[in-house]
């Protein structure tokens, strides 16, 4: 009986060893590729035979089980652009409506509109005008009938400031 359980060690053992080390090889790919990983037990060295009852004794196999290591992805994010500031363009600020200090207009509002550095923050009348990728900007303001006053200030964190004084005079269209 003792030569039987040695032969059938033997032919069992190759097959053992071959299950321990690809057993070895999907805990090192699945740690290489999520960090971590779940370990599953190996089979004992000494498996016994099992029966059960109405059927033949049958010796029991080893079987490995196969663990999922895909790797759960979350989801991508595209980030916004944003504007760069050129380190090589000097600070400006360049109105192009209206296009000098003095305007006549016959609406109750009116487009200022202007460029400057794309990292410039540019009020108008205490408004915080949006600037774009170019240098862009614009902000609609009210007009009252007679001179109104409209105040651009355009700043940076370098500490740059450029300010315009704008009249534009609101005339209403005769009735």
């Amino acid at each position: 009986m003792a030569v039987r359980g040695l032969s059938t060690m033997r032919k069992f053992l190759p097959y053992r060893f071959a299950m321990l080390l690809v057993l070895a090889m999907i805990a090192v790919t699945a740690l290489a590729c999520e960090g971590s990983a779940t370990v599953v037990p190996l089979p004992s060295a000494t498996s016994e035979p099992t029966a059960s009852i109405g059927s033949p004794m049958t010796e029991s196999t080893p079987t490995a089980t196969a663990v999922s290591s895909t790797p759960t992805l979350a989801p991508t994010v595209t980030p916004t652009p944003t504007a760069t500031p050129d380190p090589t363009e000097e600070f400006f600020l360049y109105m192009e409506a209206p296009g000098q200090d003095e305007a006549f207009v016959d609406s109750e509002v009116y487009e200022v509109t202007g460029r400057t550095t794309v990292d410039a923050l540019v009020s108008v009348n205490d408004t915080i005008a949006q600037v774009d990728e170019d240098g862009r900007f614009r902000v609609t303001v009210s007009l009252e009938e007679g001179p109104n006053f409209v105040e651009v200030v355009a700043s940076n964190t370098a500490g740059d400031q450029a300010s315009e004084i704008l009249l534009i005079i609101y005339e209403a269209p005769a009735a």
